[in-house]
């Protein structure tokens, strides 16, 4: 209907870029990644006559793109994207939210980590955990915690894990969250840590037993899966 009568969106582009974000975003949770190419191909040609606007366009169409990505398991792709990325976040800066610019670190986190890049991954983790105290996304400082741990004992640095361990088990006390996903796989690890290495494999078959019926952590459950039958 909008697109019915283009005078609307060249008087007010920014409601009319708005609107196809939280198309795609309703595309996302349905599902409909086949309208994805089309309506970020309208969002990228959308005329901007203004620096914040550009900013809006830049956020958005990569957000939403790395969500089409990562969901599709084109991981290397969104690898591809983080040049890009980067120097958007460096040239709008000031006009990306906190809460986005800690969205596109986790996520290129996660590309990295399942393909394997885990030194890069561990780069990206630590620049959300490096930022000073946030309110915006504290879920996703929160799952990054984890992730750190994650990542230090997949590149076998016991020293930093089990250092990080402890660190993770007082701020989840302190959160008082001794029965979330975060604690739970905070208690396994710990355990495969000190586990003698015979003893490993088991520690992981109880964790994969206990993410199963967690939603989210797809990450954490593939790394997880693979570490079972590596």
């Amino acid at each position: 209907l909008y697109e019915g009568y283009p005078i609307l969106i060249a008087e007010d582009p920014e409601r009319y870029i708005n609107m196809l974000n939280n198309y795609l975003n309703n595309c996302f949770l349905l599902k409909y990644l086949e309208e994805f190419p089309a309506v970020l191909a309208k969002m990228k040609a959308t005329k901007t006559d203004s620096f914040r606007l550009r900013a809006l366009v830049f956020q958005n169409v990569h957000y939403l793109e790395m969500l089409y990505r990562l969901v599709r398991e084109e991981y290397a792709e969104v690898i591809r994207m983080v040049p890009a990325i980067e120097a958007g976040l460096q040239q709008y800066e000031g006009n990306i939210t906190k809460s986005r610019e800690l969205t596109f670190c986790y996520n290129i986190a996660i590309a990295y980590f399942l393909e394997k890049v885990y030194p890069e991954a561990l780069v990206w983790v630590n620049r959300i955990l490096n930022e000073p105290k946030l309110e915006e996304r504290q879920d996703i400082q929160s799952l990054s915690r984890i992730f750190q741990i994650v990542l230090h004992y997949q590149l076998d640095n016991r020293q930093v894990a089990e250092y990080l361990i402890q660190s993770a088990e007082r701020y989840l006390r302190k959160k008082d969250k001794r029965q979330s996903p975060e604690s739970i796989i905070v208690k396994h690890l710990k355990q495969a840590l000190y586990a003698p290495a015979h003893e490993e494999k088991a520690v992981f078959v109880c964790l994969a037993q206990a993410l199963e019926s967690l939603k989210g952590l797809e990450e954490i459950k593939i790394w997880v899966k693979e570490r079972l039958t590596a």
